[in-house]
């Protein structure tokens, strides 16, 4: 019997990393895609809708003959390339003939002043330029608004469990929650962030399915947010973006109605759903879980605070990212807080789906389809889901911090270890934590 068990775990756990392997080889895939379609190397194009972009260097106005160029009227500006007189090497050979719109410069042949504007040079800055470029102020408050989200979904998981009857330190609650996305963006693997949250508080309560059940309520109520924020924010480009606006719309009436059977008691009663449960492999445990889950319908308070939590951590979320697009850019490239009312939610519904660890790869590549949709550029969108994503991951490594500070122990495999069956943690151990 022993044996055979073993084998049945290999197995499982084997297929498990076979799903990771496709699901990082999927993420590996898009990220090439996204890599090929942004602007790596500074560009310049001519004046024309047929013009061809050439491959440069924007020069700052103080670089290789500044005396030049403040003679010519150009200012030093944070952003080089935004100014209506644009310095700019191009290749041996490549310069264009000299005119009004590219004059000679001072430091060398290869150097143009470009005139910008509408009927002007276009010029494009790389992401390496980008970067060195950001203004580090707008993405310090970004920063803290990232933080201050997830604190909110802390508070959020809290009065869930608060409301289950768990007695949990808002502290552990912290604690706990930022150990769960330590395990969903730093180390995604076979073991998730949300298996592990629930893991742990698990053990410190003896209402085990209860405590399980409040983190899995607490990432749907979050998605459930997501997706209504997003449906009533397309409501104002339908008429634009229509295919959008119908699989977003259709997303959350598919959420909705799924609510409403779920919950539905007639519906309960004809489907002998609890019958049914009873019959599946585990399914006393099943059982007591879709009990748990279902106890929330009459919890309508706790449900509507969390609802408004979930709000304020995707409106301050949101706003995090525009600041973001803020550092990086002009009003033209960056999408504004009104259009990532409707691309943010999105992105993080698609994202959601188990197609690739964290959803790396989909984020990005959804955030440059999305701007370029919305008639931004396509390289600030990828940029800022990079910032965004790397932002998030270094405030998710305090959950690391935790986990080796304090006693919380993760085994590989929470579901087939002492995992949801361990006995809970006696009131003076968990206090001495």
């Amino acid at each position: 019997m022993t044996s055979t068990t073993s084998k049945k775990r290999a197995a499982s756990k084997a297929r498990r990393w076979l799903v990771l392997g496709l699901k990082l080889a999927v993420a590996a895939a898009l990220l090439w895609f996204v890599a090929t379609r942004v602007t790596w190397r500074d560009t310049a194009r001519p004046p024309g809708e047929a013009s061809v972009a050439i491959e440069g260097t924007i020069l700052e106005s103080g670089e290789h003959g500044a005396e030049g160029g403040e003679r010519r009227g150009i200012h030093a500006t944070s952003r080089p390339w935004e100014a209506e007189r644009v310095r700019f090497r191009f290749p041996p050979g490549a310069a264009p003939a000299l005119d009004p719109l590219a004059e000679a410069d001072a430091a060398s042949a290869e150097v143009r002043v470009l005139r910008t504007g509408k009927d002007g040079w276009r010029v494009t800055p790389g992401l390496p330029v980008l970067l060195q470029h950001m203004r580090l102020g707008y993405y310090g408050l970004a920063a803290l608004c990232f933080f201050a989200g997830m604190s909110l979904a802390a508070f959020r998981w809290w009065i869930l469990l608060a409301s289950a009857r768990i007695d949990l330190p808002f502290a552990r609650c912290f604690r706990l929650t930022f150990i769960g996305q330590f395990f969903n963006t730093v180390v995604p693997g076979l073991t998730g962030g949300d298996i592990v949250k629930a893991f742990l508080v698990a053990r410190h309560t003896d209402r085990r399915a209860e405590a399980v059940v409040s983190v899995f309520v607490d990432r749907i109520l979050g998605l459930f947010a997501l997706a209504l924020l997003a449906g009533v924010a397309v409501l104002g480009v339908a008429g634009t973006q229509p295919a959008v606006a119908y699989a977003v719309l259709g997303f959350v009436a598919a959420m909705l109605s799924g609510f409403a059977l779920f919950f539905s008691k007639p519906l309960r009663r004809l489907l002998r759903l609890e019958e049914r449960l009873a019959r599946l492999p585990g399914g006393g445990l099943v059982r007591k879980v879709d009990e748990a889950v279902f106890v929330y319908r009459y919890r309508l308070g706790t449900v509507g605070w969390s609802l408004l939590l979930s709000f304020a951590n995707h409106l301050v979320t949101i706003a995090g990212v525009c600041l973001i697009g803020v550092a990086l850019a002009n009003d033209v490239q960056r999408a504004s807080f009104f259009d990532l009312l409707i691309i943010y939610p999105v992105v993080g519904v698609v994202s959601a789906l188990p197609l690739a660890p964290a959803g790396l790869g989909i984020g990005e590549g959804l955030f440059g389809s999305f701007y370029s949709m919305f008639g931004r550029s396509y390289d600030i969108g990828v940029l800022t889901s990079v910032i965004y994503r790397l932002t998030f991951i270094g405030w998710s490594l305090l959950g690391g911090i935790f986990l080796l500070t304090g006693r919380e122990r993760v085994p590989t495999d929470p579901l087939e270890g002492e995992g949801f069956g361990a006995p809970p943690l006696s009131a003076s151990a968990a206090e001495a934590r």
